[in-house]
């Protein structure tokens, strides 16, 4: 699954999620076995955990913007190298649970049509776009350094190379 996901630097960046063996190792059957068929929130959640494990086999998170987290602190990744951000991810999730709903109620007369604008898509100019949902690292996954003398090599932000954020610790801070 390839998704483009849009970083605080404002630049696409195309992300491969996970291959075929992956997404097969990560158990489909327990994540997605009722895809389309319960509330979207319930399969959101379900989904979004499910990417997760095809993303990091071994990763106890239930998020992507958990995943981003631990990876951003653990494995000194700068943010273009991180995945995407759980409301991305959300969006496209939104979209397949969209098309996945039409096609098992697609002969069901008593269904109701479903909107498109409610499930990740905006019309504009009478064409149905994707709608980008992108937003930066949640503000309570944002790292602060802690340097006592200023920003040096040592400190989280240079090392990342990224400027100290405005709720940075550090004492006279030179990196912002």
């Amino acid at each position: 699954m390839i998704l483009k996901a849009h970083i605080l630097t404002g630049s696409d960046v195309t992300f491969k999620v996970g291959t075929k063996a992956a997404a097969l190792k990560a158990q489909p059957e327990r994540y997605l076995q009722d895809f389309g068929e319960n509330t979207f929130a319930t399969d959101l959640f379900q989904a979004e955990k499910y990417l997760v494990n095809v993303f990091e086999a071994k990763s106890t998170c239930a998020t992507f913007d958990e995943l981003r987290y631990n990876i951003y602190t653990s494995k000194n990744k700068t943010l273009t190298e991180l995945p995407p951000t759980s409301s991305t991810i959300r969006g496209h999730l939104l979209r397949c649970h969209y098309f996945v709903r039409v096609c098992v109620t697609l002969l069901d007369l008593e269904t109701s049509e479903l909107s498109p604008l409610n499930f990740g898509w905006k019309q504009v100019n009478g064409m149905l776009l994707p709608e980008k949902n992108q937003t930066s690292i949640p503000e309570e996954y944002t790292l602060t350094c802690a340097c006592k003398k200023g920003c040096t090599r040592g400190c989280s932000c240079k090392r990342n190379e990224e400027q100290c954020i405005e709720h940075c610790k550090c004492q006279n801070c030179s990196n912002k």
